[in-house]
């Protein structure tokens, strides 16, 4: 195996056994999150039961993005409709979506027109349009209820995602356009991507190094050449996270730039200077970072104590303020079965 390779970018797709030295973030932040968790579905191998539709949004968006950065003429509305309909391929959520992009215009004017008279109604403005009467006793909102009463049971079934009440996915359908018309708005006049979403495998201090990449953006002088690369990732988190959230993400893709750009997997300068970009989709900000030796210093010290930690079987659960919701094993999350009892079968006074 080459120290420094560009892979297809086939997300959980690795076809090898697990290994304390194969390291990405998301398996190091698995661990700590969970132990329990993370032995289950890294070393037991065990299929996760379910993927929160937080998930399918932000594989959406992605899926749109990736096409639309090479070449930000296109609608990316359109492409975010689309993206919709490739990831839920065959099952009922592409069905659903299929029926509803008939409604969605109609539901989305509704929910614009009921948020302007809450606010003339009470004063202010309101977070949750779609709860709001002016809303509930419109037409479109009376049909949508009748399609999510024959549609729903069959999400729940035929469905590998799981859409909450707070995240139904008629509004996360809608958002993701809504989100998609302004982010083409604003950003619409940066540059043509350099290269979009690849996975990685990188050798480091004797680790391998694996992840993906959304795009690399170039950074131009006046003149329009390039001074600079942004190694840009894409996020649709709700609210802005603390600085230091995303951190091991942040310090691993500078690392696997610079080597695959040393080793001529990507045919880019790695003397010129680079950021790490977290662009947050949903709220049409970004945050650039350099990445410093001493961010390489720790981050080594922090797989080493990974490694040392799963060798020796330290699998700690989660703690108290994990949310269950997240878990990829959500029925038999430790957080919910944490201080009861295993196989008991009644009163002990019962005969029998």
């Amino acid at each position: 195996m080459a120290d420094a390779q560009i892979l297809p970018a086939e997300r959980g797709k690795t076809g090898e056994p697990f290994s304390p030295d194969r390291v990405s973030a998301s398996r190091v932040n698995a661990y700590l999150n969970c132990g329990i968790a993370f032995r289950r579905k890294y070393i037991d191998g065990e299929r996760p039961e379910i993927v929160g539709s937080a998930a399918l949004f932000g594989n959406v968006l992605h899926a749109a993005l990736e096409k639309w950065s090479l070449n930000r003429k296109q609608s990316l509305v359109s492409l975010t409709a689309q993206a919709w309909l490739e990831l839920t391929k065959t099952t009922t959520v592409e069905d659903f979506i299929g029926e509803y992009q008939n409604l969605s215009v109609s539901v989305m004017k509704a929910e614009k027109a009921a948020a302007d008279a809450f606010e003339k109604r009470q004063g202010r403005p309101t977070k949750a349009a779609r709860m709001t009467r002016e809303f509930k006793t419109s037409a479109a909102a009376q049909e949508l209820t009748r399609m999510l009463e024959e549609w729903v049971p069959k999400l729940n079934t035929g469905s590998p995602w799981r859409f909450t009440e707070r995240d139904p996915l008629p509004s996360l359908y809608d958002e993701s356009l809504i989100v998609a018309k302004k982010y083409a708005r604003k950003w619409s006049h940066l540059p043509t991507s350099l290269h979009t979403e690849f996975g990685f495998n990188v050798a480091w201090h004797g680790f391998h190094l694996n992840g993906y990449i959304d795009a690399i953006d170039p950074l131009l002088d006046k003149g329009g050449e390039v001074k600079g690369y942004l190694i840009t990732d894409y996020k649709t988190y709700r609210a802005e996270p603390a600085g230091a959230k995303d951190w091991r993400q942040g310090v691993m893709y500078d690392i696997a730039f610079r080597e695959l750009c040393q080793s001529g997997a990507l045919p880019f300068d790695p003397e010129l200077p680079r950021w790490i970009v977290y662009d947050y989709v949903r709220l049409l900000k970004r945050r650039d970072y350099v990445i410093s030796d001493a961010d390489l210093a720790m981050f080594l010290a922090d797989l080493e104590m990974y490694r040392e930690a799963v060798g020796a079987g330290v699998f700690l659960p989660a703690h108290k303020n994990q949310n269950p919701d997240f878990c990829d094993f959500p029925e038999s999350c430790c957080m919910k079965s944490r201080g009861v009892g295993t196989g008991c079968r009644g009163s002990i006074y019962e005969e029998d």
